[in-house]
């Protein structure tokens, strides 16, 4: 799986979940809007109907108070003047419309107002669960990563010395070192490496606290390419000639003199080139047996100087 694949991922699953809460509100506005609409008109018309009602009904009224005026002992007008809405609206099926219409606004209205807060709690649920969804995904790509990464590790690390008369390899004074190292990919994606560095090291003291390579810029030893794994690709480096003591107590392991080869390679994730890794070597020369070619041997019990992240 390549980066890209998984960027298609995870934009797949964003889009997903935008368009799905684009989608609901695009089927549930109109009836939003709808809803709200029908209460407001059905109350007006309620409303207006009502107003209508007994503004029409105050002119019979006033005709009816004048003939009473006119006939103050009428009983039928004390009667007229008595009666009022609600005793109107048992006879008038005018005003048992309008009443009717005033409810079913009201409940229209109530009922939008309903549909409003189950929207609103719907649409939080949706986003929950589009959040939870995007950090699932995220989970599981990062372990896919994790399971899935690159490793660079450097083996073989050998300078070019002049062999001797009894055959064992020796450092000249004033030899110029020029070795050579190879580096493999034994993780399962490709790694591509950023920056490198290579130091040889002589000294008689053991190895420093800080790196001697700390502010050293990279020399890049290691070119710059895609390794994939399973595959192996050699290194170049080369160093200061030696000293004439240097030279000799290095060739006979006297007075505590030995020669180390450090350094480090940073690489990039093909998964997510915003991930960067670093192998860290240190490897000193030792000759475990005598008569045996010395070799480069990586330094025991010094996890900073060789690492692999």
């Amino acid at each position: 799986m390549s980066r890209s694949s998984n960027s298609d991922i995870t934009t797949g699953e964003r889009g997903h979940f935008r368009n799905g809460d684009q989608g609901m509100l695009r089927f549930r506005i109109p009836d939003i809007v709808l809803g709200a609409t029908l209460g407001i008109t059905i109350s007006a018309m309620g409303f207006f109907a009502v107003g209508f009602s007994l503004g029409s009904s105050q002119y019979p009224r006033q005709s009816a108070q004048t003939q009473s005026a006119e006939k103050p002992g009428d009983p039928e007008s004390k009667n007229e003047q008595q009666e009022g809405f609600w005793e109107r609206s048992a006879t008038d099926p005018i005003a048992i419309f309008t009443l009717c219409l005033v409810f079913v606004g009201v409940f229209q209205v109530g009922l939008f107002y309903v549909q409003l807060r189950l929207i609103r709690k719907s649409l939080d649920d949706a986003k929950m669960a589009a959040e939870a969804a995007r950090d699932g995904v995220k989970v599981a790509r990062d372990e896919f990563i994790s399971m899935h990464r690159p490793k660079l590790r450097v083996r073989n690390i050998s300078i070019t010395q002049h062999y001797a008369m009894n055959h064992l390899p020796k450092f000249r004074e004033s030899q110029n070192l020029i070795g050579q190292f190879y580096i493999s990919n034994i993780g399962g994606a490709d790694a591509t490496i950023v920056e490198s560095l290579c130091f040889v090291l002589p000294t008689n003291r053991g190895l420093p606290m800080t790196y001697p390579y700390e502010q050293m810029p990279a020399n890049n030893p290691a070119p710059r390419i895609t390794l994939r794994p399973g595959k192996s690709m050699q290194a170049n480096f080369g160093a200061a000639p030696l000293t004439q003591e240097q030279a000799e107590n290095i060739n006979n392991f006297k007075n505590s003199w030995r020669i180390y080869v450090m350094g480090w390679v940073e690489y990039t994730d093909a998964l997510d080139m915003n991930m960067r890794w670093r192998t860290a070597f240190c490897r000193e020369r030792r000759q475990p047996r005598e008569g045996d070619d010395p070799r480069f041997y990586p330094v025991k019990d010094e996890p900073d100087y060789e690492h692999e992240e």
